[in-house]
């Protein structure tokens, strides 16, 4: 790989001109490996089999109803599956915090490389070179991952155009094809919503281009970052256009599979706006013909923009039109609320999450905000997780959409029509729950032997002898925990309030130093936050949805294991970790922005006390390896993720329980290969995260991971060094999903892995281009041999 790409992702720099509209192209190919390591939170997914009564986590039973808060399933809560669904529990992000942080880093590497000397964008082309005899390059103004975008005059009749080159350093064969089938489709769409493509050529008989039009406009996102949500007419005008657009190029056997509001423009063309689609670069044919094209996406592979896959191209299944339609309705989600539906702290938590989370509504995010219950039901229609519930074409979208903006109600023969039927019975389930669990609360309240025979008075003995049993079997400090669910705190807490003032926690009345008290004889748990400030957010584990801010008072059930996402205000005064018992959380995610500025070193003596906790994440934060021996007092610890920390993996290698863990990220560390050795042999490890390691995994480090023969799931991103090292890794006997993007692997390699799990199928993501020997380009052929292929 030539050393003007990113060693991470393969990808070239980033252009002087990144931020002009024209860069949009093929904006999502830019390596911006740093802001993607800022942003990143790892969540452990843990499966649960539909069909299966036990949990493959825990072995335990799981519940087969939705009555979790009755009176009989608190006492047998110990002999039940608790663990945490597959849904990330991330804190959702703004789409315009978002990329405006991704700009600030792009902008900070841009100055950094700048500083020392680095070239910031990659020179292919000088000003005034004559391409193709016809087209003179004025400038710059874009760069992806496959080539490089410039401004061009037509020389004989002064029109100016955009012209895409392929990059030298990524010309083989595979990359060919790709780019040809990228210029051939966008030139066979002869539709309002599509560029126009002119010319396909070779220029010096090595880098081949095509001509399209200049446009001037702005993209969905960055009207997004700019100015926030869209007004509902506007962006039932611009989708309705996209669908429209969409519906030809379905037509004409064309799947776009990477729609997102990047790739989707607004400019102005004479004074009047128009809509135009993006970035065909891994749009699929799906004609008789095109089975030479297709040889590129077998099966197995998976492209696209992790927020806007469908759940079926997320697992590398093939895909039709109706994955597009997926990706419309996370677009139209997005555009509508600023947020997308699905955000997990990894690309493969987002990716799961499409396929097993329930998609949430317009209103679940904004419940400030009111949309047609019409408009929420075209949403959830193309949210569908299987293709065959959603709409089943874009014109049947655009006519509910027209329907809309008209002020009228949707057709009976719409699928959106079942989603408003769908949330009709849900609502009447969800009374019928809550008067169920009014009558358990009834019955649990009064004495039950008073209202029930003596037969059933037996077997609430036995319960309480069950219960009994359950309780002096485990250690002293669960068995306090469990004393308080049972409603016999001998603390008695009463009222309790506090505020934070400069000197950290302040006791305002009477009361004990904890901030959690049980209620209802056990049945909730009650905290009281700080008055003045929130330190944080806290929920159920796995219920994005239901996270509170930790301020003023905020009561759970007491049956839910709760999640903790401490803001500044606890990291600058840590003490307040004090205030929770060891028992009260399990799991424990930094802030997004933590950085430098945030001393999380020096809450870990505070962090170590809460014994309860079971996953753990400080990724981003200033640890150290001094701060493992805090981490050794942890005794339940299962999911760690410590990435883009200041700990090496000399550090991570005195982890006394290091193989008691299931879940690992160490991205974008130092010195890991100490941690691969403390590592060898693990029997738990179901979960390993290493990308951007340096140097590059190599056969050594791949046999160290093969010797974990429980790994699930391996995010090797810009990580793995060779096609030997990949194949060692095909020793896995369990591995469902492996990320490979950007590393300098073949496609021939990555054929021949997927291949050694037959007949059981691994997902693989790896980066558009594959990096091959350069005795392989264009197969020995010419490169303007392929040109009449």
């Amino acid at each position: 790989m030539s050393n003007k790409l990113c060693k991470n992702c393969g990808k070239p720099p980033l252009a002087e001109h990144a931020g002009s509209v024209t860069s949009f192209f093929f904006q999502h190919n830019y390596c911006q490996c740093a802001v993607e390591q800022n942003i990143r939170a790892n969540g452990k997914e843990k499966g649960h089999s539909k069909s299966s009564p036990l949990c493959s986590n825990c072995g335990k039973s799981r519940p087969t109803n939705k009555r979790a808060g009755s009176f009989t399933s608190f006492l047998f809560k110990e002999l039940r599956c608790s663990c945490p669904g597959p849904s990330a529990s991330k804190e959702r992000t703004q789409t315009a915090h978002r990329l405006a942080q991704k700009r600030q880093f792009t902008e900070s590497l841009k100055k950094q490389k700048l500083a020392s000397g680095q070239p910031t964008t990659q020179v292919i082309l000088p000003t005034n070179t004559i391409i193709g005899g016809t087209y003179r390059i004025l400038s710059q103004i874009g760069m992806g991952g496959m080539g490089v975008v410039y401004l061009v005059e037509q020389t004989s009749l002064h029109k100016q155009f955009a012209l895409k080159v392929l990059s030298p350093d990524l010309v083989n064969e595979q990359n060919w094809l790709r780019f040809r089938a990228e210029a051939k489709t966008m030139a066979s769409l002869n539709h309002p919503s599509f560029v126009h493509v002119y010319d396909l050529g070779i220029h010096a008989s090595s880098i081949p281009f095509y001509s399209m039009d200049y446009l001037i406009g702005r993209s969905l996102e960055e009207m997004l970052v700019e100015e926030g949500s869209l007004k509902l007419e506007a962006a039932l005008n611009i989708f309705i256009e996209v669908l429209n657009g969409l519906a030809y190029a379905h037509r004409n056997g064309i799947i776009h599979r990477d729609i997102k509001p990047a790739n989707i423009l607004l400019c102005t063309t004479s004074g009047d706006t128009q809509v135009k689609i993006l970035d065909f670069g891994i749009s699929k044919l799906i004609s008789s013909d095109a089975s030479k094209i297709q040889s590129m996406t077998l099966a197995g592979d998976i492209f696209g923009s992790p927020f806007y896959m469908s759940p079926e191209q997320c697992a590398g299944e093939p895909v039709d039109t109706r994955s597009d339609i997926y990706s419309i309705g996370c677009a139209l989600f997005e555009v509508l609320t600023g947020y997308v539906p699905f955000e997990g702290g990894t690309s493969l938590e987002t990716m799961i999450m499409h396929q097993e989370d329930k998609a949430p509504q317009l209103s679940d995010v904004l419940p400030d905000k009111t949309f047609p219950k019409s408009l929420e039901a075209v949403v959830a229609a193309c949210l569908e997780k299987l293709p065959r519930d959603r709409y089943q074409s874009a014109k049947e979208v655009v006519l509910d959409l027209e329907r809309i903006r008209e002020g009228k109600e949707i057709e009976p023969s719409s699928p959106a029509y079942r989603q408003l039927y769908k949330a009709v019975i849900n609502k009447n389930d969800e009374r019928a729950e809550g008067e169920e669990e009014e009558i358990d609360s009834e019955l649990s309240s009064t004495k039950l032997a008073k209202t029930i025979s003596l037969s059933a008075a037996v077997v609430a003995t036995a319960i309480l002898v069950i219960a009994g049993v359950s309780f002096f079997a485990q250690p002293a400090s669960k068995r306090e925990n469990t004393a308080q669910n049972l409603g016999t705190d001998p603390l008695k807490l009463n009222k309790y309030d506090t505020e934070i003032d400069g000197t950290g926690l302040k006791k305002v009345e009477d009361g004990t130093e904890f901030y959690s008290q049980m209620n209802n004889g056990g049945n909730t748990i009650q905290f009281n936050f700080p008055r003045n400030k929130s330190i944080g957010k806290i929920g159920p584990v796995g219920s994005r949805l239901k996270l509170r801010e930790a301020q003023y008072t905020v009561t759970f059930p007491a049956h839910r294991e709760l999640e903790f996402y401490p803001n500044s205000n606890a990291f600058d005064q840590p003490q307040i970790f004090n205030s929770f018992r060891p028992f009260d959380l399990q799991k424990l995610i930094g802030p997004l922005e933590m950085g430098e500025h945030v001393e999380a070193k020096q809450a870990m003596p505070f962090i170590a006390k809460l014994a309860g906790i079971r996953t753990l994440s400080l990724q981003a934060s200033n640890i150290g390896d001094d701060q493992v021996v805090y981490l050794n007092q942890m005794p339940n610890l299962k999911t760690l993720d410590l990435s883009s920390t200041k700990l090496t993996g000399r550090g991570m290698a005195k982890l006394k329980r290091i193989k008691e863990l299931e879940s690992l990220s160490f991205s974008n560390n130092s010195d890991y290969k100490p941690m691969l050795v403390a590592l060898q042999g693990s029997e738990k490890l179901e979960t390993l995260s290493l990308e951007t390691t340096d140097p590059p995994l190599a056969g050594t480090e791949a046999r160290l991971i093969a010797s974990c023969k429980n790994i699930k799931r391996l995010n090797l991103d810009g990580s793995l060094a060779s096609d030997e090292a990949l194949q060692t890794l095909s020793k896995l006997p369990k591995l469902e999903f492996l990320n490979v993007n950007g590393c300098a692997i073949s496609r021939q390699a990555i054929e021949n892995f997927k291949k050694s799990y037959l007949p059981r199928q691994v997902r693989v993501f790896f980066s558009k281009q594959t990096i091959v020997p350069s005795s392989e380009v264009f197969g020995g052929e010419s490169p303007a041999d392929w040109i009449s292929k």
